[in-house]
């Protein structure tokens, strides 16, 4: 019963917004003129309202997998999200320099398309340097089994995501 009442909002979500990249899809490109944005966007106020509710669903998954307390929620989330906010902003920065290079095709110079592969190569790195920091800060707020089951929590968030995807791909 409970797998219901989580997966047919989960379902819908992620049958009617949920993109392939699930990293260029944490945070929404302000900059991109409302044309070049991907179909699955509908817009940017959809896309804000999916944001918050996909960021709801993630805190209350979290919450259920590691057991958080009500007195380490406010915290916990405060840091989470500040973390998540963090590692989106990396990613923005990434997709905007690819578009420019898609944008000037052809054109791009030899100088710009090792700059872009060389981003798109860091990212993760970076990214990864921004979860290290966060981690010694969520030692503050979380037990250490809960510590212990973060990574795994956020891996089963996006299998569950990723299968919800595939189980309404084949129904289209």
């Amino acid at each position: 019963m409970f797998k219901k009442m989580i997966l047919i909002p989960l379902t819908f979500v992620a049958m009617t917004f949920l993109p392939v990249d699930v990293n260029a899809a944490c945070c929404p490109d302000e900059n991109v003129p409302s044309n070049e944005k991907p179909e699955r966007r509908h817009g940017k106020d959809n896309f804000k309202q999916w944001m918050v509710q996909m960021k709801k669903y993630k805190h209350d998954f979290l919450i259920r997998e590691l057991s958080l307390a009500d007195e380490q929620k406010d915290a916990f989330f405060a840091l989470y999200d500040k973390m998540e906010d963090e590692k989106c902003a990396l990613g923005r920065d990434v997709r905007r320099m690819e578009r420019e290079i898609m944008k000037k095709g052809d054109n791009a110079t030899e100088l710009e398309l090792e700059k872009a592969a060389d981003a798109a190569v860091e990212l993760s790195g970076k990214q990864s340097e921004v979860e290290l920091r966060y981690h010694a800060e969520f030692k503050k707020v979380l037990t250490k089994r809960q510590l212990f089951q973060l990574k795994a929590a956020e891996r089963k968030f996006q299998k569950l995501l990723m299968e919800q995807r595939g189980k309404n791909r084949k129904k289209n």
